[in-house]
């Protein structure tokens, strides 16, 4: 975290927020009424986590069920089942 203050990266959530800036031209407005919902970083455009979840206010064990549920989301896809079409729409 200190090497991306010292130089001045930005944090994934930032830049998420600077890259959906740039894709309305610079428009807050355009980044909250963006209506592409199926983008994969639609739901981080305002810079925030959508979940909520803030790390430094849970207890060990929370934190570790929700990485767990964290890592199972993220498994790739051939390990998941398939998605049914009503959950594509």
């Amino acid at each position: 975290m200190e090497i991306r203050r010292r130089h001045g990266i930005p944090s994934p959530l930032k830049a998420i927020r600077q890259y959906c800036l740039a894709c309305t031209g610079g428009s807050t407005a355009a980044v909250k009424n963006c209506g592409i919902t199926k983008c994969l970083i639609w739901p981080y455009r305002f810079g925030r986590n959508p979940k909520g979840d803030d790390l430094r206010a849970m207890d060990d064990e929370s934190k570790e069920k929700l990485v767990e549920h964290r890592d199972s989301e993220d498994r790739p896809p051939e390990e998941k089942e398939p998605a049914s079409p009503e959950k594509l729409r």
